[in-house]
């Protein structure tokens, strides 16, 4: 059996596409239905190097989803779409005028207490 990648061992494009995707709709043209494939699974084993290392972009790379569509324009036939989860959400929330302060979701503040990190239900009773 192969040793798993490190993170260290994927490009620094790719931890950009995840990062940049975790906020916006990013779509790559791909040629081939094969190419977006295994494009979409060197990002999935990104993403599974990134949990076995706890690495700090992990909430970022954990608010992506990842698929593909076929893409009538050519030259590309394909679309790799990497967007965030929630998208849907996030766009409605624009067009009603309310603004989300990801950051702060994402930064615990301070003074939680370290069991309600590990208790999500438990962090939002609290608030």
């Amino acid at each position: 059996m192969s040793t798993p990648k490190a993170v260290a061992n994927y490009g620094l494009e790719l931890l950009d596409i995840l990062r940049k995707a975790s906020r916006n709709e990013v779509r790559l043209p791909v040629t081939t239905e094969d190419k977006a494939i295994n494009m979409r699974q060197q990002l999935y084993s990104l993403r599974a190097a990134m949990r076995r290392e706890n690495h700090y972009m992990l909430p970022a790379a954990e608010q992506v989803k990842i698929t593909i569509e076929e893409n009538p324009v050519p030259p590309a036939g394909w679309w790799l779409v990497i967007s965030p989860v929630g998208g849907d959400f996030a766009e409605a929330m624009r067009s009603a005028g309310i603004e989300s302060d990801i950051e702060s979701i994402l930064d615990p503040p301070e003074d939680l207490e370290e069991e309600a990190l590990t208790d999500p239900m438990k962090a939002f009773m609290e608030d």
